[in-house]
């Protein structure tokens, strides 16, 4: 899925069972790490067969630091959308 030139992180979370690669699908396409054991699970997913799976110990997903993550610049053109599905395990 293309994402336009606004997108500045896009985590489609595809990829092989427990991979631990995120891959950033936006145009500036930054690189992520992951903490804990964050990892891909295909055993449940809504687009292309697989999502990332964090169990709630500490598992997450790092950048470095970047504009990019500015949500106010002090104009009145400050709006921004976060869109995810999630799945809770209980």
């Amino acid at each position: 899925m293309a994402c336009d030139a606004q997108t500045v992180l896009m985590l489609h979370m595809d990829g092989a069972d427990a991979s631990t690669t995120f891959t950033d699908d936006s145009v500036s396409a930054k690189t992520m790490t992951t903490v804990g054991n964050a990892q891909i699970d295909t055993a449940q997913s809504v687009f292309g067969g697989a999502s990332g799976l964090f169990d709630g110990t500490g598992d997450n997903l790092t950048a470095v630091d970047s504009a990019d993550w500015q949500l106010d610049d002090g104009s009145d053109l400050n709006t921004w959308t976060v869109d995810m599905r999630v799945r809770f395990n209980g």
